[in-house]
């Protein structure tokens, strides 16, 4: 297995299966036994099973109790479960395992729920991992490499718009399994209350097709000049994409666009140009619909309504904006929706525009 290494293969048949069968678990994320992992610890036999959503495996009372205060009490019935939902499998070629669709996920969809065995800045935490923990994180990527050259590599931000490239940084071990593509079906984020990241359909995903996300999103990258092709050279030994954005031009095109168009839209709002801002919006959010972006990109209209509530010949435009900065995120977050501060301003702003400081302050 290549751990979170890989390039993007093309989709396989739909499978029939909606749970893993006898003699399917040879991937390494279910045990080899016929029985699935422990949810908590990847000990290789987990005879328990989650009395609420008959879903979620552990391998003792322990970690069953563990889990549930350790997120699945949120999570329980709200995201899809190995075996289930989606399962792990090899992606062909060599990318080694991926993560693959076992049924139809609609956008919006939270594919998985899972918890940090490790984090930085606090590895030392890693002293207390059992030994099944730690053997499930040893077996991924980089070859030979210790806990940190692990966490290094398969570590996702703990903030919005971030991957590896700076700040707190979280390894889940299956999630770690998802192959990358410049223009993938799934983004993440991390519930800073459970401590769980949350794996999140950006679009709709057929049954058998492979769940994947950008390991170097656009917006990772704001303001910091690297290339992301280069990155991916240099830290996932990924020469070659074959998805989307890297096969159609037009596409490719097109994702330039948007970047473009994102900082167009920042870039004009600083000098209070009203006018040529909204016009990049208009282009930008005709680019997230057409190319079926994560709901998460979504929040640059809430940028675009603090441009249109300051005009009061734009106020229509304005609250179109603020709805759909509230509605793409409401429908990204799901159940952490309901303690998100942002998602409750936006929420303020719907009901009553004329609260946001910038009203009418152009006219």
């Amino acid at each position: 297995s290549r751990g979170v290494q890989g390039r993007s293969v093309p989709q396989p048949q739909p499978q029939q299966h909606h749970q893993v069968q006898p003699g399917q678990t040879q991937h390494g994320v279910c045990g080899s036994d016929r029985m699935p992992r422990c949810a908590w610890c990847y000990a290789a036999e987990a005879r328990k099973q989650c009395g609420k959503c008959k879903k979620r495996c552990y391998c003792s009372r322990e970690c069953q109790i563990l889990d549930w205060r350790g997120g699945h009490k949120v999570w329980c019935g709200c995201a899809g479960e190995l075996g289930f939902e989606f399962d792990v499998r090899d992606a062909g070629g060599d990318k080694g395992l991926g993560v693959f669709a076992l049924v139809d996920l609609e956008r919006g969809a939270n594919v998985m729920a899972e918890r940090a065995v490790l984090t930085r800045p606090t590895l030392g935490a890693a002293d207390h991992l059992k030994p099944e923990t730690l053997s499930a994180v040893m077996a991924l990527m980089p070859n030979g490499g210790d806990l940190k050259a692990k966490l290094a590599l398969n570590g996702m931000g703990c903030t919005e718009g971030t991957t590896t490239t700076g700040g707190a940084t979280a390894l889940c071990v299956t999630m770690s399994r998802v192959n990358h593509a410049c223009l993938g079906n799934a983004a993440h984020y991390f519930h800073e209350e459970t401590q769980v990241k949350i794996l999140v359909a950006s679009r709709n995903i057929a049954a058998g097709e492979e769940v994947t996300f950008s390991y170097v999103p656009p917006e990772a990258l704001k303001g910091s000049h690297v290339d992301p092709k280069v990155m991916l050279a240099i830290k996932w030994q990924i020469r070659a994409c074959d998805c989307r954005a890297c096969t159609d031009p037009e596409i490719a095109r097109k994702l330039k666009d948007m970047s473009e168009l994102d900082d167009k839209i920042m870039t004009f709002g600083q000098h209070a140009d009203f006018a040529r801002g909204l016009r990049c919006g208009e282009a930008l959010i005709r680019l997230y619909d057409e190319l079926q972006e994560s709901q998460l990109l979504y929040s640059r209209t809430y940028d675009m309504f603090q441009l249109a509530v300051a005009r009061r010949k734009t106020m229509a435009m304005a609250k179109r904006y603020i709805t759909l900065a509230h509605k793409n995120r409401a429908l990204f977050l799901g159940p952490a929706g309901n303690t998100d501060r942002t998602l409750q301003m936006y929420a303020a702003f719907v009901e009553s525009p004329g609260r946001h400081r910038n009203y009418l302050i152009a006219s």
